[in-house]
């Protein structure tokens, strides 16, 4: 009960500061809706597109089907400044591929009916469409098959009836399913405001070492752990309503996408909220000045903020990108909730929570060692 009355305490104090709830709600919906509309003939209508892509393939056994359809496929999917090829020698591809020099290369065995597909993740965009298509034409070309194999005569109507730009649209590679310039800073700017709440806990814990605060909790019937944890729980709470908010809001006034099950991106956007509250109660137990703290608070925002996409897109970051994006804790939220959203891609997702839960588990321990060094060095 002594955790749940901090974390109470905190909730409605910061709740009831009326200048703090416009920057952490109103300033994110304002720019969201402003980037939105500067950016909207740059992205959303005209999409993210296949264009001018190079994708090659091999096939392994004599030419038939299976191959056959998977070039029918993407005849149909990729645009007319895009190459798809044969190619001869497997390795000198994947060379091509490490280099960036091709999209994809994708590798057909007739004679295992099999289709590897090798990605160039420097176009992650491009090469998980190409591959959520690939999935989904082998699930269709094994459905066929075993259609043929019970009831032969029914083939023939099952390929007349074949229809590829029915099938490209229903998975999901229309242009109506790409993300808007209002979707795409809907997402990054709910995210990059999250991330401006770890300033909190962090000033929260140095003022009240510097008003002596925490030395009182030392003579009150609380113990320094349980108003730890009490703040921890506050910060996440506040952080949860102003992001509840802004989602709300974005998805209701400006029609923000958050995928046909928001539930996904909530939970990553839940992940993140918690590492950036337990970053925040970290740093505050190891720095002494709230100016330095403060200093370090911003850099790191800034930093996040751009290997994380939210000033530019990571396309046009070149290879620093490569690097920089995995010490983003926007990058790994971004990357999650998009791939998720447009792509169906669950794998990133998981990806990114499993590094927000380690994350806070290692920024919560590190607090609670300091914490417990600074009371042993009191009490010695």
């Amino acid at each position: 009960m002594k955790i749940l009355s901090v974390a109470k305490t905190i909730l409605f104090r910061n709740l009831r500061d009326v200048n703090t709830m416009l920057i952490m709600c109103a300033m994110p919906i304002a720019i969201i809706f402003i980037l939105g509309l500067a950016f909207d003939s740059q992205v959303g209508s005209n999409g993210i597109t296949l264009d001018e892509l190079h994708i090659t393939h091999t096939v392994i056994g004599e030419e038939a089907a299976l191959s056959q359809g998977v070039e029918t496929m993407m005849e149909a999917l990729l645009s007319y400044d895009s190459i798809y090829e044969a190619a001869d020698d497997k390795e000198e591809q994947l060379d091509k591929l490490r280099a960036a020099n091709i999209t994809a290369y994708i590798e057909i065995d007739e004679i295992n009916s099999r289709i590897t597909l090798y990605k160039n993740n420097r176009v992650n965009t491009a090469s998980s469409i190409i591959e959520t298509a690939l999935r989904s034409f082998a699930a269709r070309y094994n459905t066929v098959v075993e259609i043929a194999k019970v009831n032969p005569a029914a083939l023939q109507t099952i390929l007349n009836n074949d229809n590829n730009e029915e099938y490209i649209h229903k998975t999901g590679l229309s242009e109506k399913y790409q993300p808007s310039a209002m979707d795409y800073y809907g997402v990054i700017m709910t995210l990059l405001f999250v991330l401006y709440g770890f300033l909190a806990p962090l000033q929260q814990v140095i003022t009240d070492r510097d008003e002596g605060l925490t030395t009182r909790v030392h003579t009150a019937p609380i113990k320094p752990t349980e108003k730890f944890l009490g703040n921890v729980i506050g910060y996440v709470s506040l952080s949860s309503i102003n992001s509840a908010i802004v989602v709300i809001v974005a998805k209701i006034a400006f029609g923000v996408n958050w995928g046909a099950q928001p539930l996904y991106p909530l939970l990553i956007l839940f992940g993140l909220i918690v590492t950036v509250t337990s970053l925040g109660m970290m740093l505050g137990e190891i720095f002494k000045s709230e100016t330095a703290a403060a200093t370090f608070g911003h850099l790191f925002i800034v930093v996040s903020a751009f290997f994380g996409g939210a000033y530019i897109a990571l396309e046009d970051m070149g290879a620093i990108a490569d690097i920089g994006k995995y010490f983003s804790l926007i990058w790994w939220a971004n990357n999650g909730i998009m791939n998720q959203i447009y792509n169906g891609d669950y794998s990133n997702m998981i990806t990114a929570i499993i590094v927000f839960v380690s994350l806070s588990v290692a920024f919560l321990l590190i607090a609670l060692i300091f914490m417990n060094r600074k009371e042993a060095y009191k009490n010695g």
